[in-house]
């Protein structure tokens, strides 16, 4: 796979700051054991071991509130999140030759951030997260065949290939989902900051997250910056285009008059970082509804979809390996296009001046 942008202004800003577990690790070791490291502890006996410690408000007044999570989704000015799952649309139109009919993201953590400027540990610990996530991809890859080794050898077309994808989940989703599951609770163990802890899967076309909205609570005061993490999904029902991805995306684009479907396939980690003054304010002794929300509109702005390789099989397929370019600019789109504020009027959207925090280019975890 290609170089992604994110990784690209990673280097750039030189947050890339080991190349190397056992460098990672001796370093934590040392934080671990430097006052210096004053918003963080090490806990436990391995070398491993750093926790990051809760990230306060310096305007907290010690009481606490509630906060609700939702996820909504904009298109041009409609309202995202409609009230019940009988009046949830089943399509939505991005501009005037692209419909979705299948748009879903596995969020598996989210971590709310008194302060905007990170500190040196909390960069430590993002560059040890990055680190182990491309060990793991690189390892989940070869379950699944996704791996650039199987994917060169086996000349399959790539409805072959996500044919293949499916049979090797479901022979080892029970040995994904586990391993899947313990990587996240080895980093929320460690960070203290991770509230929501997922997977939740956030469905854009409904433009809410499956199931009930979770809650935290959470000291009063202001919080500037919002992070989260999409991962891989192993727990969705067989046949749904969720499982195994990150996220996956279906519709149909209209060529010269002519529908034709695609289906996009994402499944390394992205992280989010939306950041703004007050990005969440919490109430003491009140319900917070905190809203993020993507706008669908520019997923595909500046995307040339005329230039896609169309397989036999009459559908543009986009993915690591096939069409990889143009899958770079709608990953870069989704996470340049996001934002989050808190929902003052409890319509479970935003509205202008609700939007209190714009998205950052968090960088990602790359896999060769």
């Amino acid at each position: 796979m290609g170089h992604l942008d994110g990784k690209a202004l990673n280097k750039k800003k030189g947050k890339h700051m080991f190349k190397s577990k056992s460098t990672i690790f001796a370093c934590f070791t040392a934080l671990a054991l430097s006052s210096a490291c004053s918003d963080s502890k090490s806990q436990g006996t391995g070398t491993n071991v750093f926790t990051l410690a809760d990230s306060i408000p310096s305007d907290t007044t010690g009481k606490t509130g509630t906060v609700s999570l939702n996820v909504a989704s904009s298109v041009a000015a409609a309202l995202n999140l409609l009230a019940t799952d009988a009046a949830a649309p089943t399509t939505r139109a991005i501009g005037s030759n692209i419909e979705l009919t299948y748009a879903k993201f596995n969020i598996a953590k989210i971590r709310v951030k008194a302060t905007k400027d990170q500190s040196a540990d909390e960069k430590t610990l993002e560059s040890m997260e990055n680190d182990e996530e491309k060990s793991s991809a690189k390892e989940v890859e070869v379950e699944t065949g996704d791996d650039d080794a199987t994917l060169t050898a086996s000349n399959k077309t790539p409805k072959e290939h996500k044919d293949d994808k499916a049979a090797k989940i479901k022979a080892k989703a029970s040995k994904l989902k586990e391993g899947e599951a313990a990587h996240i609770e080895k980093e929320v163990a460690r960070d203290k900051s991770n509230k929501f802890v997922g997977p939740y899967v956030y469905d854009a076309i409904a433009g809410k997250i499956e199931g009930t909205a979770p809650t935290v609570n959470l000291a009063d005061g202001s919080y500037h910056r919002v992070e989260f993490q999409l991962k891989r999904n192993f727990s969705a029902a067989e046949g749904e285009a969720i499982l195994g991805n990150v996220f996956a995306i279906k519709g149909t684009f209209l060529k010269a008059g002519v529908k034709v479907p695609f289906e996009i396939d994402w499944h390394i980690a992205l992280n989010f970082r939306l950041a703004g003054d007050s990005a969440i304010t919490v109430t003491g002794g009140a319900n917070n509804a905190m809203v993020i929300s993507f706008d669908l509109n520019k997923w595909f702005e500046g995307v040339d979809l005329t230039t896609a390789t169309v397989d036999a099989d009459g559908t543009i397929y986009i993915d690591k390996n096939t069409n990889k370019e143009i899958m770079k600019e709608i990953h870069h789109n989704i996470k340049l296009n996001a934002r989050v504020g808190k929902d003052l009027d409890n319509n479970k959207t935003l509205n202008g001046t609700e939007a209190a925090a714009t998205a950052e280019d968090a960088p990602d975890a790359t896999v060769e």
